[in-house]
C-alpha cells in the first residue's frame, strides 16, 4: 500500500508541474510493468490496485488534453522552465473550454516535440493497466 501510495503521488504530480514529467516517464513504465501480475496484485491488495486504477484514468484524461492542445503544452513548458512571454503566461492561466482548432492540431511547437513522445509514453502506460483489468 506504501508503494501504491508512492507512484500515485509522483504520477499525479504532472497535474500541477509539467517539470515532472520524466520522472512521470519512469513512473507509469514501472504501473505498465506491473501490470504483467494484475491477478496477483487484484487478490493480494485489492485497494491498491483500485487507487492505481483510478489515478491511471486520471493521468491519461489529463494526458489526452494536453496532447490535444499542442501549442497550450508548448506554452506550459516554456513557462516552467521560465522562458514563457506574457502571452505564453497568460495562455496557461485562461484554458478555454472551446473546441481545438484544426490549425493547432497540425503544428506541434519544436520545444513541446519531446514532452508530446513522452506523453504518449505515459498514456500507453497507463493504457496497459487498463487493458490488463479489461474482461
Amino acid at each position: 500500500a506504501l508503494l501504491s501510495d508512492k507512484l500515485t503521488a509522483d504520477l499525479m504530480k504532472l497535474k500541477s508541474d509539467i517539470s515532472t514529467l520524466p520522472a512521470c516517464v519512469i513512473v507509469s513504465r514501472f504501473v505498465s510493468l506491473l501490470s504483467n501480475h494484475v491477478s496477483i496484485w487484484r487478490s493480494d491488495h485489492l485497494p491498491s490496485l483500485i487507487v492505481m486504477y483510478r489515478c491511471c484514468c486520471t493521468l491519461l484524461h489529463h494526458c489526452s488534453a494536453l496532447l490535444m492542445r499542442p501549442t497550450f503544452l508548448g506554452s506550459l513548458l516554456k513557462v516552467s522552465q521560465g522562458s514563457g512571454t506574457e502571452e505564453d503566461t497568460a495562455r496557461c492561466r485562461k484554458v478555454s473550454t472551446t473546441s481545438v482548432p484544426d490549425l493547432e492540431l497540425e503544428s506541434l511547437p519544436p520545444e513541446a516535440q519531446a514532452a508530446h513522445s513522452q506523453l504518449l509514453d505515459i498514456s500507453l502506460s497507463c493504457l496497459s493497466l487498463l487493458l490488463a483489468l479489461s474482461p
